[in-house]
C-alpha cells in the first residue's frame, strides 16, 4: 500500500493491523501526542475491509500542534512505519462507524519494566529490546524495590527498605518479566507491594506477568489475579516404588525442552488483534500451567502434534485446551498472564505482536 495522496475532503486516515510495524506505528504516534483510535469491531470503507484492531486517525480531533491535513498526517503515519488510507466520511459501508464508541482511543503509552533479582536478565533484556530498541516506545526500567514502595515512604523503615517510591499512576502498563520462580517475586515485592500493584490495576493500570511472574500473580500466590495455577498430578504408587535413577529419567522425559505448539487465538480480543486467521505458533519451555479463567482465555493450546520439537504425551493431554495467554479484567484495569515468554531471546517473532498488544492495546 502507498501512503495517502493529499485529499482535502478526507476526515480520517486508517490502516489495518497486519504486521508488527502497524501496531508499533500506532504506539509511536500515540506516544508523540497523536490521538490514535483502534476499532474493536471490523468495518468496510473506501472499498477495503478493516478487521478488528485496525487503527484510525480522526483528523478533526488531533491537537493543534500536529497537522490536521491528510497529507501531513499521512506523512507522520509513514514516518512511524505504517501506510494509511484516506477516508472521506465518518460513516462506513459496513460495520462500525468511525464515530462509534467501538472505535476507542489508545492510551498515551508509558511502560515500566521491572528489574532486579526476581527478573531473569534474558527475559528482561528481550522485552526491553523489543519495546525500546525495536519499537521505539517510551520505556522506564524500574527497580523492584521502588515498584513495591509507595512515594514518600521512609527509606529506613521496613516498608521503605532503602527504596525510592514510584508514582505508579504515570504508567499505562507495567511488565514483570520471567524469573527464577514465583517465590523470588514474592520475596522482592512482599505483601505490601502486591497490594499496591493491585490498587494500581483497579485504578486503570495494565499489569503483564510472564511465566514465573504470571505464576506469582495467580490466586494461590499473590492473589492479584483470580486465575489459578493448574495443580500437578500426584505420582501413583507404581511411580513411588520406582528406583531414584529411573524416576529422574522419567522426569527428564516429561520435560518440555523448547517446543513450538499451535494455538487458537480469539481475534475479537485486544490481545488477539493482528492474528486475523485465529491461529498462531508459540514457543514453550516448561511453561507455567494455568487453569482456564472465567473469561479472557484469548490464546488456547490446540490439541495437536507439536509443530516442531518434542512434547511428552502427558504434557499434550494437560495443555490441550488450556490457556497460553489470558486477559483478566480487574476494576478499571487489566491483568495479562503469559504462560511463557512471548519475546524469548528474540526467537519467537510471531508472538512479539502479542507482547505489543498487551502493553499498547489492552490498556483502556
Amino acid at each position: 500500500d502507498a501512503a495517502v495522496a493529499p485529499a482535502p475532503g478526507a476526515v480520517a486516515l486508517a490502516w489495518p493491523y497486519r504486521s508488527r510495524a502497524d501496531v508499533v506505528a500506532a504506539g509511536r504516534l500515540a506516544a508523540d501526542g497523536w490521538r490514535v483510535r483502534v476499532a474493536t469491531r471490523g468495518f468496510t470503507a473506501a472499498g477495503r475491509r478493516f478487521s478488528p484492531g485496525s487503527f484510525v486517525l480522526r483528523l478533526s480531533e488531533q491537537p493543534d500542534s500536529l497537522p490536521r491535513d491528510p497529507a501531513g498526517a499521512a506523512a507522520a503515519v509513514a514516518r512511524a512505519g505504517a501506510s494509511a488510507v484516506a477516508l472521506t466520511r465518518s460513516g462506513t459501508d459496513d460495520g462500525v462507524d468511525l464515530g462509534s464508541d467501538r472505535v476507542r482511543a489508545l492510551r498515551h503509552p508509558r511502560i515500566a519494566i521491572a528489574a532486579g533479582p526476581a527478573a531473569s536478565p534474558t527475559s528482561f533484556g528481550a522485552v526491553r529490546w523489543l519495546l525500546e530498541a525495536e519499537a521505539g516506545l517510551p520505556v522506564d526500567v524500574v527497580r523492584l524495590e521502588d515498584l513495591g514502595a509507595a512515594p514518600g515512604a521512609d527509606r529506613d523503615s521496613l516498608a521503605g527498605r532503602g527504596s525510592e517510591g514510584l508514582d505508579l499512576g504515570v504508567y499505562s502498563a507495567i511488565v514483570l518479566p520471567d524469573g527464577p520462580g514465583p517465590d523470588a517475586w514474592a520475596a522482592a515485592l512482599g505483601e505490601g507491594g502486591a497490594r499496591r500493584l493491585e490498587r494500581w490495576i483497579e485504578a486503570g493500570g495494565t499489569l503483564v506477568g510472564v511465566r514465573a511472574a504470571a505464576e506469582w500473580l495467580t490466586a494461590d500466590r499473590s492473589g492479584i489475579s483470580e486465575v489459578e495455577r493448574a495443580e500437578p498430578a500426584e505420582p501413583d504408587d507404581d511411580v513411588r516404588r520406582t528406583p531414584r535413577a529411573e524416576r529422574e529419567a522419567l522426569r527428564l522425559r516429561e520435560r518440555i525442552p523448547g517446543t513450538i505448539l499451535a494455538v487458537d487465538v480469539d481475534t475479537t480480543s485486544a490481545l488477539g488483534w493482528g492474528y486475523d486467521d485465529g491461529r498462531a505458533a508459540v514457543l514453550v519451555r516448561e511453561p507455567v500451567e494455568l487453569e482456564l479463567a472465567e473469561e479472557g482465555n484469548v490464546w488456547i493450546y490446540r490439541d495437536a502434534d507439536p509443530l516442531s520439537g518434542y512434547l511428552p504425551v502427558g504434557a499434550r493431554e494437560r495443555l490441550a485446551g488450556a490457556p497460553w495467554a489470558i486477559v483478566e479484567e480487574r476494576g478499571r484495569g487489566r491483568i495479562v498472564l503469559f504462560a511463557d515468554d512471548p519475546a524469548f531471546r528474540g526467537i519467537a517473532r510471531g508472538t512479539e505482536k502479542a507482547y505489543l498488544n498487551a502493553v499498547l492495546l489492552v490498556p483502556e
